[in-house]
């Protein structure tokens, strides 16, 4: 059954997205967690320091983009954002859409997880829209590639990456594994950088950009420091809350922000 398309749908022009967290866990083909879509391509959306996962579901996408990022009010942005893909074929991470030669995103300081085997972790769609991205880790497994689609990127000088799309050698084939990231079981992940983590100190300043392009702390708030750390996390770990309601579901390391768990019964 496909009960729930979509988890959370935002078709307005102008929209900024921060702090939100969603774990759709319901195993619905071709779902979208977080779809933000217009049809006027001169707003602008702006995802800031969110968790989105999806459990399973053949077809689905994980944050999908459709239009803006053309115009005065400035290009697409994604920054300092997790997001994983746990299960069910041709599910991408971030899908950018319907978008022409003038439409711009950015992604800054996240980290991508695509656990399938067959697919993609960006895609961009569309006639040549533009994506400039840098300081982030992305994964993916099996046969799927990092990059995709037929737009263009313009890459920074310090993206990692678990295969060897990384912006450098020592950047290529950096593994999730708990050297690297706090806890990586499937379910409970907590992408936080422990110490010794091979994404720590390795990312570009990128404190000095124009407006929301300035990066000056990480996704839960902490100041970023020079060297700044690969991904949405800025190391030292900062410790989960006690009260956090997360528990083991992998939410823990986000007990300030605002958590929407999709849990929908089979024979709805």
């Amino acid at each position: 059954t496909t009960a729930v398309t979509t988890t959370f749908l935002c078709p307005l022009d102008h929209v900024r997205v921060r702090y939100l967290q969603i774990n759709n866990t319901f195993n619905n083909a071709g779902a979208v967690v977080l779809r933000l879509n217009s049809a006027v391509t001169t707003g602008r959306k702006i995802i800031d320091s969110c968790f989105l996962r999806k459990e399973s579901g053949a077809g689905s996408h994980i944050l999908y983009i459709g239009g803006g990022g053309n115009g005065a009010a400035g290009e697409n942005l994604i920054k300092n954002t997790m997001i994983v893909a746990a299960a069910g074929s041709g599910t991408i991470c971030i899908f950018l859409d319907n978008l022409t030669v003038t439409n711009k995103t950015t992604i800054f300081n996240c980290t991508s997880i695509n656990r399938l085997t067959d697919r993609n972790n960006i895609h961009l769609d569309g006639t040549e829209p533009i994506c400039t991205e840098n300081n982030n880790y992305f994964a993916v497994f099996g046969t799927g590639t990092v990059f995709e689609g037929s737009g263009t990127y313009t890459h920074g000088g310090t993206t990692a990456c678990n295969n060897t799309e990384g912006s450098t050698a020592e950047l290529d084939n950096i593994p999730i594994t708990t050297d690297n990231f706090t806890a990586v079981v499937a379910g409970s992940e907590n992408l936080n950088l422990p110490a010794g983590s091979l994404l720590i100190g390795e990312g570009t300043d990128l404190s000095g950009g124009a407006g929301e392009l300035a990066i000056a702390v990480d996704y839960a708030g902490d100041a970023r420091a020079v060297p700044f750390d690969i991904g949405a996390d800025q190391a030292p770990q900062v410790a989960a809350a006690a009260s956090d309601p997360g528990g083991s579901s992998g939410f823990s390391h986000f007990s300030r922000h605002r958590r929407v768990d999709i849990h929908v019964p089979e024979w709805l």
